[in-house]
């Protein structure tokens, strides 16, 4: 047997998406937020503030039954500093691309590259939105809300295993003894 093990291909879902499409915004030059809110009712998959305060938010979709729910959402409507919007894909939704699309997206084709690694490339480059740069008060609210949130889902996954382990105890107290 080889000494080098051939690395096991990653899952696509959601979250390997994000971390693929993040790939395409360097930390150098961006701040990237995944899961960010900047509005309480508007959640961005992985929103990319550049130096310059111009943001872009990457939309992940992992099949096109939630692609096609995603365009019945307010949020296409109320879009606001926003420079670019994309909708990130995996590879076999490329070319299926539901009907009613604001033809200004872009869209990331998300891959699986020999090595079994997730990257992104883009299919269709996104035109100008021009909805003007971010202000310093939206990153500031948007980091805390995204912090505040993240935080709340930590404290109920705590809570769901505590409740877990109480049930599992109850049920071994009840049971008799041999």
């Amino acid at each position: 047997m080889s000494v080098l093990q051939a690395s096991k291909p990653e899952a696509i879902n959601e979250c390997t998406m994000i971390d693929a499409c993040a790939r395409l915004f360097p930390s150098a030059q961006y701040f990237r937020f995944e899961n960010f809110y900047y509005r309480f009712d508007y959640e961005a998959d992985l929103f990319a503030i550049s130096k310059s305060r111009y943001a872009s938010e990457i939309e992940v979709k992992v099949t096109l039954s939630d692609w096609k729910a995603d365009l019945a959402k307010k949020k296409h409507t109320d879009l606001k500093y926003l420079k670019y919007f994309y909708y990130a894909v995996p590879s076999e939704l490329v070319g299926k691309e539901p009907e009613g699309i604001d033809p200004r997206y872009g869209i990331i084709e998300v891959y699986q590259g020999g090595d079994g690694d997730l990257y992104p490339r883009i299919h269709k480059q996104p035109q100008d939105l021009k909805l003007g740069k971010v202000p310093k008060s939206i990153i500031v609210k948007g980091f805390y809300r995204t912090y505040w949130r993240h935080l709340e889902m930590k404290h109920n996954y705590r809570r769901t295993l505590r409740e877990l382990r109480e049930i599992q105890n109850q049920q071994n107290s009840e049971q008799p003894s041999v």
